[in-house]
């Protein structure tokens, strides 16, 4: 409600101001206390020196910086903007800045004293690693150790890329491969040694960056962090100012870990802009958006100040700058906001101003999502690397026979191969492929013969050589194992913190429309998803999702893979996971309404059972009790749960169709029939498909809103034509609240128990870490939490109300699978 009007007078540097001095900090900072801004944009700079001051050569050595748990890692500088009298004005100053660049200068030091001194013991940990590859045919887990040993993982010392010197010597392995031994040894030294050598050289390099920007620091600031940081501690952890900020996650994991104080008062820029539809929107299309005549003033604030020795503080005017516009932006959003008062949507109470969803949305993210993503990026989870590197080893060899058996069988068609040496991913095991089928090739869009799993289907379902059929399942199957040792088993181990021993990967909370969390460095919410099933005799995976029996043996293809046994707590300690069960029926039922389901519901069925004895004319009971035991009740119970998921997610009868033994028209039936049975189901997805059509957008009972632009409207049903929009509108209220009552829970038991802690979300369950003598209790207190309090907090904090009935099913375990429930 303030003045929200923006003079911007002169050039953009009129608005902006650099703290050089202490007294000059503390004055601004006790002012701004005492006049009680509504509003301060904050803005946190962790990386020492400007990108630009660098040299790109050493700039991976630049990005600790983003890493909280890096002792290296501090608040350098801080930004700080407010409106003050219709006049947006900005200051930078430094904090840590300059025990930051001490301490990296000392880190760089030590690393060229540690390499220059460890070479001859480098080279001979490489030689050995080399040694282990020949036998084993993987260098992973050798270079893996030697890379922990001297700290050469890459960048941020937890990820190899492809200028890291482990990355590198990997390929040098491959390359080297079949060179006879002596020579061998002699160029992998000589490879070794020269990569070390440039290393070496690039730290000389960063240490003579470091050592110019400490002299010009000394000359440009005299600051004493310990009379600031109080100051600011109390700006930050103030009830009664809102921080303005872009990406709050970041920031609040920056205040927590490094000031020592929670941020529990934020606007976060990007998530307004999330709410108005974009997704994962950064600072520079915010700016693009909303200030396009600034779009070139950060740049400009740097030239030439690489010459003229006063980086440092251009840099704090740089940072000022990026306070200066997420004001701005801030003010332009509001005024956005506030132009949708007029407008209204339907929540699933009552129809709302579109600024009221928005503004509660919002607080939704400030209050419940923030403070719990903070959490559990810090704790991270725990993960035992000598096993998956093993496991990787073992996965290897499967891969090589599964391939070999393959081009065995295609020695039928292509006598004069070598299946010892044949490659399927290179050019030539390509041909030898295509030789067999003897029809007109898949390509791929680079006009390269393909290999993709959709491609050997067509070459499994077209062909009539047996023995092609078979080489395919071994094919097929070891591009699978192969894609599980590369996106997890040899992966995953350089993910682990060297300084916590544990994976923390980042929770991205504007990524998706439906206001699900999206997971990166690594994604651990994608553990497991796809080629968990084998056979057992045969060692093949299913080539479609519908397959359940071996086609070479008749088995019935089993999980074997259970790379969730990777995750393990701390000794002492035990994960206790929680899954909210059946989650999108009930929360179809809670929506619609539908009476039958809430009965079912209430009763306390198992409403996959039930709604397969409604389809099939069975007795629930029937099924139910036979639901593990019987194949022909556990597949229609599965075909029921199949019909319910399209129902939730608009999947359409050939989609149905093609995960399932069933026709598209058999599916489009078993959809109309549940439909007739459940109006009131029907009347849901109807009002929201003419919700969307005539508003163009549709809201959760949270308050998210999920915008459709450009919807284009069927006159004659007054329906969206586009059958994607169509399933997007029936299928964002559940998705989306369902992800809101899991993250709730979450965060009720983060407040509520200190020594249970986050490790990790996905989706519609929770992962906790405890101690083992506590396990018990707390996985009993975690399910009062799920199904009874998370439905009071959202009713008393909120104003949503559930009447459905929450189940949700806790376990616990020595490692993520055996806690699963």
């Amino acid at each position: 409600k303030e003045n929200h009007s923006v003079k911007v007078s002169g050039s953009i540097e009129d608005h902006l101001q650099v703290l050089r001095k202490t007294e000059e900090i503390e004055k601004y900072l006790k002012q701004t206390l005492e006049r009680k801004p509504l509003y301060v944009a904050l803005d946190y700079e962790t990386t020492p020196l400007p990108w630009d001051f660098v040299p790109e050569e050493v700039q991976d050595f630049h990005r600790v910086g983003l890493d909280v748990h890096n002792p290296l890692s501090e608040i350098c500088f801080v930004s700080l903007a407010l409106n003050f009298n219709g006049k947006v004005e900005a200051v930078s100053f430094p904090v840590r800045e300059k025990e930051v660049l001490e301490r990296h200068l000392e880190k760089t030091g030590e690393l060229i004293g540690f390499y220059t001194s460890s070479k001859e013991a480098f080279l001979k940990d490489v030689e050995d690693a080399y040694e282990e590859f020949l036998k084993t045919g993987s260098s992973h887990g050798s270079l893996y150790r030697v890379s922990r040993k001297y700290r050469l993982t890459g960048p941020v010392e937890r990820e190899v890329t492809q200028k890291s010197i482990i990355h590198l010597l990997a390929k040098k392995f491959e390359e080297l491969e079949d060179t006879p031994s002596e020579k061998a040894h002699l160029l992998i030294r000589q490879y070794a040694l020269k990569k070390l050598n440039e290393t070496i050289s690039r730290l000389r390099i960063y240490q003579n960056v470091l050592e110019r920007a400490m002299r010009e620091y000394r000359n440009a600031f005299e600051i004493d962090p310990e009379r600031i940081l109080p100051l600011l501690k109390k700006l930050v952890e103030s009830k009664n100012i809102f921080k303005v900020v872009m990406n709050p996650v970041f920031e609040y994991k920056f205040s927590k870990t490094k000031l020592g104080v929670e941020m529990p008062c934020f606007v976060g820029i990007d998530i307004l802009d999330h709410l108005l539809g974009a997704i994962q929107p950064s600072l520079e299309d915010l700016k693009r958006r909303y200030l396009p005549e600034m779009e070139t003033g950060k740049k400009e604030l740097l030239q030439s100040s690489i010459t003229s020795g006063e980086t440092l503080k251009k840099y704090a005017l740089y940072n000022a700058f990026d306070a200066f516009i997420t004001y701005r932006i801030f003010e332009k959003e509001v005024k956005t906001i506030e132009n949708l008062r007029n407008t209204t949507v339907y929540d699933f109470k009552k129809e709302r101003p579109l600024s009221e969803c928005i503004y509660r949305a919002h607080r939704f993210y400030r209050e419940v999502i923030v403070p719990l993503v903070v959490e559990i990026e810090i704790n991270g989870m725990k993960y035992d690397v000598e096993k998956s590197l093993s496991l990787a080893l073992e996965m290897k060899n499967r891969a090589r026979k599964l391939e070999k058996r393959g081009f065995e069988l295609l020695k039928a068609y292509v006598p004069d191969i070598n299946p010892e040496k044949a490659e399927l991913r290179k050019k030539e095991g390509k041909e030898i492929l295509y030789k067999a089928y003897e029809k007109e090739p898949i390509l791929t869009e680079k006009g390269e013969l393909s290999i993709s799993s959709s491609a050997l289907r067509k070459i499994y379902e077209t062909t009539e050589r047996e023995n092609l059929k078979k080489a395919v399942l071994y094919f097929h199957s070891m591009l699978k194992v192969e894609k599980i040792i590369s996106t997890y088993l040899e992966k995953y181990p350089y993910h682990v913190s060297l300084y916590t021993g544990r994976i923390h990967p980042s929770y991205q909370i504007t990524r998706t429309a439906t206001g699900r969390l999206a997971a990166a460095g690594p994604n651990v919410q994608q553990v497991l998803r796809e080629g968990t099933r084998i056979c057992p005799k045969c060692e093949i995976f299913p080539l479609t999702e519908k397959d359940t029996t071996c086609p070479l043996c008749g088995s019935e293809f089993e999980e074997r893979i259970f790379l969730k046994e990777l995750f393990i707590p701390e000794n002492g300690n035990t994960l206790i996971v929680a899954d909210y069960s059946q989650m999108e029926v009930r929360l179809l039922a809670e929506l619609s309404g539908d009476k039958k389901l809430l009965e079912a519901i209430s009763q306390g069925l198992d409403l996959h059972s039930y709604n397969a004895s409604s389809a099939f004319g069975i007795p629930y009971e029937e099924i139910y009790e036979k639901k593990d035991t019987d194949p022909e009740m556990k597949r229609l119970r599965q075909l029921a749960k199949k019909i319910t998921f399209a129902i939730v997610y608009g999947s359409t009868p050939e989609g149905i169709a093609e995960s399932v033994d069933i026709t598209t028209d058999e599916a489009g039936k078993m959809i109309e029939n549940f439909l007739r049975n459940h109006p009131k189901v029907r009347e849901y997805i109807d009002f929201c498909h003419k919700h969307v059509a005539s508003k163009k957008c549709i809201a959760t009972p949270i308050g998210r809103v999920r915008w459709f632009i450009h919807c284009t409207v069927d006159t004659t049903t007054g329906k969206p034509k586009e059958a994607s929009i169509r399933r997007e509108a029936q299928n964002t209220p559940i998705q989306s609240i369902s992800s809101d009552i899991n993250l709730t829970a979450a965060e009720l038991e983060r407040r509520r128990n200190s020594r249970a802690k986050p490790v990790g979300l996905v989706h519609d369950s929770i992962i906790l870490e405890a101690p083992a003598g506590e396990a018990e209790s707390v996985r009993e207190e975690l399910r009062e939490v799920m199904e009874i309090k998370v439905k009071d907090f959202l009713k008393n904090r909120f104003g949503v109300e559930l009447s459905v009935i929450l189940k949700a099913d806790v376990g616990a375990g020595e490692n993520w699978k055996s806690a699963s429930p």
